[in-house]
């Protein structure tokens, strides 16, 4: 085994033999970090690394929460973005972090590329519908620029039902979504959101469902999802919660700065129903 130590500076560490077991520590500094073979621990520290695993089983060892790091792959490359900078990778198997166990790099779902395409008119204009490209920007441009993809195929698949029943495009298209909305929906200026908040709040099985996580924005998600995935053929209304009729109802809401549309949906699936709240139906559902 072989034990390499970088410097506060930028480092090129490279492992002098190709079937040793190696651990590689860059420290800080904007690294390049290259293990070759063998079953190697690679520590990027503070910076933008470039880390390349080889042969082997190489695992990537980071500090801190696991749920700290944004992580990206894309065929056998990745980039993770953390509080400690951007890290691009090459044949990693592994993303471990100091406090909270491994992720197996191969269960990190394939990056995005139409829907990063879509959250940027840029990009979209620059690249079309060239997912290659996508992955290539973000890789060495739009991570360490922030960029992120923003775009919910979801959200535009069930605000757009003629999409959502496309065979070409629809809930089983892979990235169908974002696809129709780089082909078309832009130019056609499409609406891009759904209300998933408003749909969950609607349907008392939902509520039960997905309510119980209290985080807006996965109640939203999984809402969304669940429209397109079982809504749609059902036949569900989109929108029954009336948040006016709420709120006129419920007063001590607006004290307690409850006083948006999403606030008052959000407040419903995570409280009100359970409480047995007046006004939230019109009509009132079951």
């Amino acid at each position: 085994m072989v034990a390499i130590l970088g410097t506060e500076g930028n480092d090129n560490l490279v492992s002098p033999e190709s079937v040793s077991n190696d651990s590689i520590n860059g420290l800080a500094g904007d690294d390049r970090i290259e293990a070759r073979g063998g079953d190697d621990l690679l520590i990027p520290g503070p910076g933008n690394d470039r880390l390349e695993g080889g042969d082997g089983r190489d695992t990537v060892l980071l500090g801190g929460n696991l749920d700290d790091y944004q992580i990206y792959r894309w065929e056998d490359e990745g980039v993770i973005r953390g509080p400690e900078g951007v890290d691009t990778l090459l044949d990693v198997e592994a993303i471990a972090t100091d406090l909270n166990g491994t992720r197996e790099f191969g269960d990190v779902g394939q990056f995005l590329g139409y829907a990063y395409l879509a959250s940027y008119e840029d990009l979209g204009n620059a690249f079309g519908e060239d997912r290659d490209a996508a992955w290539s920007h973000f890789r060495d441009h739009g991570a360490l620029e922030g960029r992120s993809i923003l775009f919910d195929g979801n959200s535009y698949l069930a605000a757009n039902t003629d999409v959502l029943v496309n065979a070409d495009f629809g809930a089983n298209a892979d990235e169908g979504g974002a696809l129709h909305y780089l082909r078309f929906g832009r130019a056609e200026g499409r609406e891009t959101d759904f209300d998933g908040l408003s749909y969950v709040a609607s349907h008392g099985d939902l509520i039960t469902a997905f309510g119980a996580s209290g985080v807006a924005n996965a109640i939203d998600g999984a809402g969304t999802e669940h429209y397109v995935q079982f809504g749609f053929n059902e036949g569900r209304q989109v929108d029954l919660f009336n948040e006016t009729q709420y709120a006129l109802l419920n007063p001590d809401l607006a004290l307690a700065g409850v006083i948006t549309n999403d606030q008052l949906a959000w407040h419903f699936v995570t409280y009100g129903y359970e409480e047995g709240r007046q006004g939230a139906y019109d009509p009132v559902i079951a």
